[in-house]
């Protein structure tokens, strides 16, 4: 494969992951500039929960809270994809994107077990088609089974998320991606 094709191929994973979570993300205020958030932010946002909240019942409020928040940053990154990310930059966003929905779904879990038990489901996926990702071709000849994984795993959380904007004041009212 020439670099050519190489970087055409790159910009075709952008593009098709774009188009999944939408535009509209581009909008959503980041939280940081990292994949996942610093733990003075997280904590900051737990405590704030917490306190509005109460004892153990507000920290599975902020936890929850803060899971949605770190939710909406990975899957909002998706759409940030470019052919300057390469293979490593595609794997690590779908991989920051299983973490927070595996963060989302254990803080999850007591209120949202039907749920959670469908978005465990999609991560299986999702997971199985990062780890069939070796390189370039892997990921163009597995654009269909990306874009479809990260459509499974962002219906599955769309419930536990919109669910969560009512209680949470530091979640954003601006819908996932591809609900835009």
């Amino acid at each position: 494969m020439t670099s050519r094709e190489h970087r055409a191929g790159l910009a075709l994973v952008g593009v098709c992951l774009a188009g999944l979570m939408g535009i509209a993300a581009c909008g959503t205020p980041p939280q940081s500039q990292s994949q996942n958030p610093p733990q003075s932010q997280t904590s900051s946002r737990q405590q704030s929960a917490t306190s509005s909240s109460g004892g153990s019942a507000g920290a599975s409020a902020a936890a929850l809270c803060a899971a949605v928040n770190d939710y909406q940053a990975a899957a909002a990154n998706l759409t940030k994809l470019d052919a300057s990310s390469g293979v490593d930059g595609v794997k690590a966003a779908l991989r920051n994107l299983e973490v927070a929905a595996n963060n989302l779904a254990n803080a999850a879990q007591p209120q949202f077990g039907p749920q959670v038990a469908a978005l465990r489901e999609a991560l299986s996926s999702l997971h199985t088609t990062i780890n069939g990702l070796s390189d370039q071709s892997g990921v163009t000849a597995k654009l269909g089974a990306i874009t479809t994984s990260v459509s499974a795993v962002e219906q599955a959380a769309s419930h536990i998320v919109d669910s969560a904007r009512g209680s949470c004041p530091s979640v954003s009212a601006t819908p996932l991606p591809s609900q835009s």
